[in-house]
């Protein structure tokens, strides 16, 4: 026998908020039994019409309707699941999926869980992992200022450039970081707009920090040569060495290797996803003693700079690397220049030593 189910939308007259305007709850009906909730939703008494249980302003009841939508649907998810429903468990379902986020917490936990959807789909969770540590900054910065969340109205242009700030001077970020940190807030407010919570996103003209000139790390030669020289005992090890010589001598990217695959048969480089390839390739850079994070780019980066110092017109290598614009492969000469720069500079000091050495004799 199937449940009675009914939702009915209404709001409470006696409970005005200082803005003058009051919360629309739902009261859920299933076989008799009844339990309220909040939707989440404000309206200003006068725009409530109590005949048609709406809200007489178009955006407004735009989110009504889509809240009264969603819950059906879960409620339909609960009993085909378990076969049985009632008003609590719909309830406390609605409470902890935060059908409809209201607040700016809320919105990011809600994306959050949309993001780890998404990373088991592709096998690969840094997007996944890398929101949790931008949704913490966000829920500290909101804690320094004493409160708790903050609904998604009361979100403003100086709360952005406060917490841009606050990134900066209280936990010393980078650019890099703070960029990051501040994309995440306005893709939180973004999607408010899109689910017709915000008219506009308030941070939309935020100025993100400018980016330093890109700094393109490589290996060198001697390096490589190492690499070369040094087969890993490990499987997967060995394939993560193969697949980066191959990208150093080809300039191909990590996706171009994965999707190479002779007649349509297996994978010439069958690699895990970039999470783990990453684990592989680093610990490939500590066993042949390099001092920075050996990453799985830097073999691309290599075979740019290995083509520079090799005197290949720098038109070619363009093409070659598959750049649209020029000057990206130019910073590839900038990184050769620096190098021999540097190089001049340690034969000069040890002719100097040299010179300094004779005359004391």
């Amino acid at each position: 026998m199937r449940s009675t189910f009914s939702l009915l939308p209404y709001i409470n007259r006696s409970k005005i908020k200082a803005d003058g305007t009051t919360a629309v709850l739902c009261r859920i009906t299933i076989d008799g039994k009844q339990t309220a909730i909040s939707t989440g939703i404000y309206c200003r008494p006068e725009d409530w019409n109590g005949k048609k249980n709406e809200i007489k302003t178009i955006r407004e009841n735009n989110r009504l309707r889509e809240y009264l939508r969603l819950t059906e649907e879960a409620y339909a998810e609960i009993l085909k699941s378990q076969g049985v429903v009632s008003a609590e468990m719909l309830k406390n379902h609605i409470s902890l999926n935060n059908i409809h986020p209201t607040t700016l917490l809320q919105m990011g936990e809600w994306e959050r869980e949309r993001l780890k959807k998404h990373s088991e789909e592709i096998g690969s969770t840094s997007s996944y992992r890398a929101s949790m540590y931008y949704q913490k900054y966000l829920t500290d910065f909101i804690a320094s200022i004493g409160r708790k969340d903050l609904p998604l109205e009361e979100v403003t242009e100086d709360f952005g450039k406060s917490y841009k700030a606050h990134l900066k001077k209280c936990k010393n970020f980078g650019v890099s970081q703070t960029n990051h940190c501040l994309r995440w807030l306005n893709r939180l407010l973004y999607l408010a707009v899109d689910k017709e919570i915000l008219r506009v996103n308030p941070c939309g003209d935020l100025e993100y920090e400018t980016k330093p000139e890109a700094r393109h790390r490589y290996i060198s030669r001697e390096e490589f040569k190492k690499i070369l020289s040094t087969p890993m005992y490990d499987k997967r090890m060995e394939l993560a060495r193969r697949a980066f010589i191959f990208s150093t001598l080809t300039g191909l990217a990590y996706v171009d290797i994965k999707l190479l695959h002779p007649d349509d048969e297996k994978p010439v480089f069958p690699l895990p996803n970039r999470d783990a390839l990453w684990f592989e390739v680093h610990e490939l850079g500590i066993t042949i003693g390099k001092e920075e994070n050996l990453t799985y780019h830097q073999s691309r980066h290599s075979f740019g700079t290995f083509l520079i110092s090799a005197d290949i017109p720098i038109e070619s290598i363009a093409k070659m690397m598959g750049h649209s614009n020029i000057r990206t492969t130019q910073g590839y000469a900038r990184i050769t220049d620096d190098k021999i720069s540097k190089d001049m500079d340690k034969l000069m000091e040890r002719r100097k030593e040299i010179s300094a050495g004779e005359k004391k004799k």
